[in-house]
């Protein structure tokens, strides 16, 4: 996809625009690009791929059965790969009945509003190092002003439901491969592709087609090792 395709206009606002929202704002972007539902957005099974559900405490542990291991694992790689620099920063969100909001809106205070094709996302939080997945009363206060603030009509919203996940963050996003040996001693090339924090949808098609080059490298080194 081209950069023209994926966004298809941008402009800033007029002085008369960025009046029309509540707060301190002194300019402003509008642009039109893609929306991504992420609960469709990977046809893994559709494609023929298989999925397997097993506990795993490591790496070394998947190097008998496979001649390349993609480890995208997300927090997960704190312990599957030993990386100390992956950290989990906590997001609240409200999901909303609100058909009316047809724009999506994002300010420097984390403070946006997304439609979605069943409802409408409201956020948010970014707090590093926070593991706590029970909804916050006092963000939810804050979540519902900030937004009620920017677009008044939202006080009318029916929520559908509060929700916490926790983005696995990375101060840089690994993608790389590597060599791990079996405790048989059996060498198996890891691909690592983890770390995106909440850029992983944005980064997703550039990082993807780096680790799948990684990956043909890994099996090409294989094919040359056993000639």
């Amino acid at each position: 996809m081209t950069p023209i395709e994926s966004l298809t206009e941008y402009r800033l606002l007029t002085p008369q625009e960025v009046r029309t929202f509540s707060g301190p704002w002194k300019y402003g972007s509008f642009m039109k690009t893609l929306l991504v539902e992420n609960q469709r957005h990977l046809p893994f099974r559709r494609r023929g791929g298989q999925a397997m559900k097993r506990h795993v405490t490591s790496l070394e542990e998947l190097a008998d059965e496979f001649d390349v291991v993609c480890n995208c694992s997300g927090l997960g790689a704190g312990v599957l790969a030993g990386d100390r620099d992956v950290l989990p920063v906590r997001g609240q969100i409200f999901q909303v009945r609100a058909p009316w909001i047809k724009e999506f809106i994002f300010t420097d205070q984390d403070a946006y509003i997304i439609p979605g094709l069943e409802h409408v996302t409201l956020g948010g939080t970014r707090q590093f190092a926070n593991s706590k997945l029970a909804v916050d009363e006092f963000d939810s206060r804050a979540i519902w002003e900030k937004c009620n603030r920017l677009v008044p009509s939202l006080k009318d919203a029916k929520v559908v439901r509060e929700w916490v996940g926790l983005r696995p963050y990375r101060h840089i996003a690994r993608v790389e491969r590597e060599v791990i040996t079996s405790k048989r001693g059996k060498p198996t090339h890891v691909v690592h592709n983890y770390g995106h924090g909440s850029y992983g949808v944005m980064g997703a098609p550039g990082t993807a087609m780096h680790a799948v080059r990684l990956v043909q490298e890994a099996l090409e080194a294989d094919v040359k090792a056993r000639l």
